[in-house]
């Protein structure tokens, strides 16, 4: 869903990570529940995204994390 997402907003790059893999990260993020999508804006942690597994949704939570304030990261 998401490389779906990334294909259709040039402002949008998406990463992924295998959790398995780099488990460091998956600490650092306190990732309990897979998959997990954090939000980063200009290379600074903004939140942690929840969504259903649609793309159109997906774009809702983002837009909508987006507007609020960012987060400390964890």
């Amino acid at each position: 869903m998401l490389t779906e997402l990334d294909a259709r907003r040039a402002d949008l790059r998406v990463f992924e990570v295998d959790a398995a893999q780099d488990l460091a990260l998956t600490r650092e993020f306190e990732v309990f529940h897979l998959p997990a999508v954090f939000v980063f804006v200009d290379g600074t942690y903004h939140c942690a995204l929840h969504s259903e597994a649609h793309p159109e949704r997906i774009e809702a939570a983002l837009q909508s994390a987006l507007t609020a304030p960012a987060e400390e990261a964890p």
